[in-house]
């Protein structure tokens, strides 16, 4: 397939407006940002604050949390802007 001809085809779809309104993708983004500080503030600080066993599970809860919450992101549209 030519440039030329691929060309035509995007000219002739109709963009695909978003599902999720930007209120809530922002709304989304900087509660999982701020989610995602104290995760990373946790993880950092558990194993000088706590004990080896402690510090272990709060680690693994912390990688658990982001895991979801940038899966809850990707999910709404946060992790990029789909406006095209």
């Amino acid at each position: 397939m030519t440039t030329e001809q691929m060309d035509a085809l995007d000219d002739t779809e109709p963009p695909i407006p978003p599902t999720v309104s930007p209120r809530v993708r922002a709304a989304a983004y900087f509660v999982l940002l701020g989610c995602s500080a104290l995760v990373l503030l946790a993880t950092g600080l558990a194993p000088i604050w706590l004990a080896a066993d402690t510090a272990t599970r709060v680690v693994a809860t912390g990688g658990v949390v982001t895991s979801v919450a940038g899966l809850v992101a990707g999910g709404l549209g946060v992790a990029y802007r789909p406006t095209r």
